[in-house]
């Protein structure tokens, strides 16, 4: 029985996927009957598998997968893995030759661990691959600070075999994203993942920005897809916010028609009386303007104007070696976002039927159908908290009997009604001499439903406050803070 299996699917090899994986077989200091390599194919090309076979061992296997995808390929690797300790890579990987003995050793020495990260180097041929180099860099230093949570790259990372079976192999529906949910849902349950530092694996980046891009919008699209069909809390807590797919109801026409509307009345008020708040009232009317008109393709068209400049300056021009890393980093940022658009647009989901509101729901539990205009999860104590955007949209079904909306700001920010500058319910305005705080608490009157289920959409217009102003580096234009909405 071999003590590691090195699984390596044959996608995307950069380069000969022989002379990647030759490191492996014929390189390391570790005695060969002591691992087995298992090597997945798509079955897409002879030559490869035919440079790979002869360089097996009698206890290695070729599986071939045909068609199969990434994620498709490790898992089958898997299965046909015969060590307890898994050894996932990729086929443009390249190992050091004290690797795998570096890797048994850290395994004898912390038996306890589930998992091992290992150390990640780079390989970069050309002044594109210096770049992804850059910001792989930047992102593994994030990952090792303080109080992070440990994420398994595949670059190289060691697993038991039983907890990868355990954690449900590699989901392939999420592309790209399969690996960080995989690391979060061994967080969750607990297991031990350590650190070998002197297992180092060489990543052969890519040579053409495109290539960088497409893997990204792999990775984002991934994301969308676990964030509808996982846990909505768990997913904020290891991966953070999404703010396009938490708000992407905000492109549905009818809503972004209210909200153009509700903005314009606003403005119109203001012009006759409050003229200081004219300016942040057009900013947001002009947003839901393109959402009314356009939906998600007026945003879409912007973004992509944005990316391709940014994707030109990072590929083409002779710039300073600073302004092309930033124009690299602005035009990974934008396919992302461009990526989860696109997303929205081919989901295309309507508008669901408003639910009740039973109760106090705290703001965790309210779904993207019915809180719309928001921020990501955050913390306060032992509660979660969400900002709301200067323009927040709140639907339920209403009772028929006469309510209070009550909304919790859990005393974030001063007096509820700080800055509150209008609230409409169904498109009408509330009276000002209506609304009252209560506490932490916005009370807005709502009146009876003509029956059960009567659907209601609230809209809430506050002013704007920017910490950037006050010199943070948060770029976020906040409404309010909301804890928990009852009636």
């Amino acid at each position: 029985m071999p003590e590691l299996s090195v699984l390596v699917p044959l996608e995307d090899t950069r380069g000969e996927a022989a002379e990647h994986v030759r490191t492996w077989t014929h390189e390391q200091s570790l005695p060969r009957d002591r691992y087995q390599m298992v090597i997945a194919s798509p079955a897409d090309d002879g030559s490869q598998e035919s440079a790979i076979e002869d360089l097996l061992a009698p206890q290695d296997v070729l599986e071939r997968v045909p068609g199969g995808r990434l994620q498709e390929l490790w898992n089958a690797a898997a299965a046909r893995a015969e060590a307890d300790w898994l050894v996932l890579t990729e086929s443009h990987c390249e190992a050091d030759p004290a690797c795998l003995a570096a890797i048994a050793r850290g395994i004898a020495d912390s038996p306890e661990n589930e998992a091992f990260t290992l150390q990640h180097g780079h390989i970069s041929v050309n002044d594109i691959a210096e770049l992804c180099a850059r910001w792989f860099g930047v992102i593994y230093d994030g990952w090792s600070q303080p109080g992070e949570w440990a994420r398994l790259n595949l670059v190289g990372v060691a697993i038991r075999r039983d907890a990868f079976e355990r954690m449900g192999r590699l989901d392939a529906r999420y592309g790209g994203f399969s690996a960080p949910l995989l690391s979060a849902r061994l967080q969750e349950q607990g297991g031990r993942v350590g650190h070998i530092g002197d297992a180092l694996v060489l990543h052969v980046h890519n040579e053409d920005i495109r290539d960088h891009h497409r893997f990204s919008v792999d990775y984002a699209i991934g994301e969308c897809e676990t964030r509808t069909r996982e846990d909505r809390v768990f997913c904020e807590r290891y991966f953070g916010p999404n703010y396009e797919w938490t708000n992407r109801q905000r492109y549905h026409p009818g809503l972004a028609r209210h909200r153009a509307r509700v903005l314009a009345s606003s403005a119109g008020r203001a012009v006759l009386g409050r003229r200081e708040e004219i300016p942040w009232l057009v900013r947001e009317l002009g947003a839901a303007a393109t959402g009314a008109v356009a939906g998600v393709r007026g945003r879409l068209a912007r973004e992509r104007v944005g990316f391709r400049i940014r994707e030109l300056l990072a590929r083409r021009l002779r710039l300073a070696p600073e302004a092309r890393w930033r124009s690299f980093l602005e035009a990974h940022d934008r396919v992302v976002v461009l990526a989860r658009l696109e997303w929205i647009r081919h989901r295309s989901e309507p508008l669901a039927p408003p639910e009740p509101i039973e109760g106090e729901v705290p703001v965790e539990g309210l779904g993207h159908q019915t809180l719309i205009g928001v921020y990501g999860l955050e913390r306060d104590g032992d509660r979660w908290f969400r900002w709301s955007e200067p323009v927040t949209v709140l639907r339920f079904a209403r009772p028929r009997e006469q309510r209070m909306l009550r909304i919790d700001t859990g005393g974030r920010h001063g007096d509820p009604t700080d800055r509150l500058r209008a609230v409409y319910v169904n498109g009408r305005r509330v009276a000002p001499d209506a609304i009252r705080g209560e506490g932490t608490n916005l009370l807005v009157p709502l009146a009876p439903g003509r029956v059960d289920g009567d659907p209601t959409t609230v809209t809430i217009l506050r002013r704007p406050f920017e910490p950037g102003r006050s010199g943070s580096d948060d770029p976020r234009r906040l409404g309010m803070p909301i804890v928990s909405v009852g009636l």
